[in-house]
């Protein structure tokens, strides 16, 4: 843009924000929730735009008067959405990460959510985004630090961006890099119609909660998309857990930090299996009791997909996860800490902390029988767009 065309835009800004230069001034800052609810970057919006910079300075308020002004139609960002912000991260060590990081004993807002996904999580960064920062903060709600609450926030921002997202009668679920697949609802019955016949020892945690006779849950009323909402919800958790790996290694080595990860991840580990399950049953069920309801499943493409990508996204942050285990004993190690995993139980030296690992491997010796695992080749053969593969990725 022309100096001159930035002058005249400058000076009509000045004008329109006369009533904001006199109220206290905002510097530089994190992403934030500006009076009329628009998410703004002043920093990242400043370092975007230097002809704009050049023209107006740094001031928060100026440049935000000229991104509703001109920026938006001209489509400059008022934040780094998940594509920019891969990028960032991805040219940052370690150490330049943790020095820019909020302190593990931060106080959990939703500024401070923003800055950490931001700096580690860019996936995470794109959901929370999306939501107001009254919402966020709503879901960090627990007595633990912010890092440890992170995958909760996201998973509970998740839902909110799938409804708030949404095409007419589709839900919006999030596959990453800034991509969306919007799966259209067809038919389904409750989940309690199947879930009702399960023994007891199928019916793990989340079983009264979501899909038991009278659950209350979308997972329960909306069938296998319900049941597909929670899964994609649980994998965004532990995808944030993961990529938060460096931040948790960057803290001095305690029991408090690593059960914070370590429990959330196994949290959302046997989440995925059970939801995997419930899934799985779900049609499996459905192809016998009600094949036309099953047929238009097995037919809805953006179900496939995002079905497929979810389940191998979660796949591989699992072997991750799995993985870490082994560089946190090291660390321990490095730290005169022993630590172990042992049955339902983690350890740094004498302390331990339960893990939720309940029901796992019922729940996975039903994934893998044969009806079950038939009906998840089914629809990998069906899927028609690229899947990672279910490597370990070592944090």
């Amino acid at each position: 843009m022309k100096k001159k065309e930035i002058f005249k835009k400058c000076i009509l800004i000045t004008s329109l924000v006369s009533a904001v230069l006199a109220s206290p001034m905002y510097g530089i800052a994190a992403p934030r929730e500006m009076p009329d609810g628009q998410i703004f970057d002043a920093e990242y919006y400043a370092a975007s735009n230097p002809d704009v910079t050049a023209a107006l300075g740094t001031d928060e308020a100026l440049l935000y008067q000229h991104y509703l002004l001109f920026g938006k139609a001209e489509g400059r960002k008022p934040y780094a959405t998940g594509d920019t912000v891969t990028q960032q991260a991805d040219s940052l060590s370690a150490a330049q990460k943790a020095a820019m990081a909020p302190a593990y004993n931060c106080a959990k807002t939703a500024a401070n959510a923003l800055a950490l996904t931001q700096i580690y999580d860019p996936d995470g960064y794109y959901i929370l985004q999306n939501d107001s920062m009254e919402t966020m903060e709503f879901w960090l709600f627990g007595s633990g630090m912010l890092a440890g609450e992170l995958d909760t926030c996201v998973h509970e921002t998740f839902h909110g961006y799938t409804f708030n997202r949404a095409l007419r009668n589709t839900q919006a679920i999030y596959i990453g890099d800034s991509q969306t697949i919007y799966v259209p609802y067809t038919p389904v019955f409750a989940t309690q119609e199947w879930s009702v016949s399960l023994p007891s020892e199928l019916r793990t945690f989340r079983y009264n909660t979501y899909v038991a006779a009278g659950a209350s849950a979308s997972a329960n009323s909306y069938g296998v998309y319900g049941l597909l909402n929670e899964f994609a919800a649980y994998g965004w958790g532990l995808n944030n857990q993961i990529c938060l790996y460096d931040y948790y290694a960057a803290q001095p080595f305690s029991m408090d930090v690593w059960a914070d990860y370590v429990t959330s991840c196994e949290n959302d580990f046997t989440a995925f299996c059970e939801f995997r399950f419930y899934i799985l049953g779900y049609l499996d069920y459905a192809q016998t009791a009600h094949p036309e309801i099953w047929s238009a499943i097995m037919s809805n493409q953006d179900f496939i997909n995002a079905y497929c990508v979810t389940e191998r996204r979660f796949e591989k942050n699992i072997a991750s996860y799995q993985a870490s285990k082994d560089r946190i004993i090291a660390l321990g190690a490095q730290n005169g800490r022993r630590v172990c995993f042992q049955c339902s139980m983690f350890y740094v030296g004498n302390t331990g902390r339960g893990i939720s690992s309940t029901g796992r491997d019922q729940l996975l010796a039903q994934i893998n029988s044969a009806p079950l695992k038939a009906q998840e080749q089914y629809m990998f053969s069906l899927c028609t767009v690229p899947v990672m593969q279910a490597q370990v990725i070592v944090p």
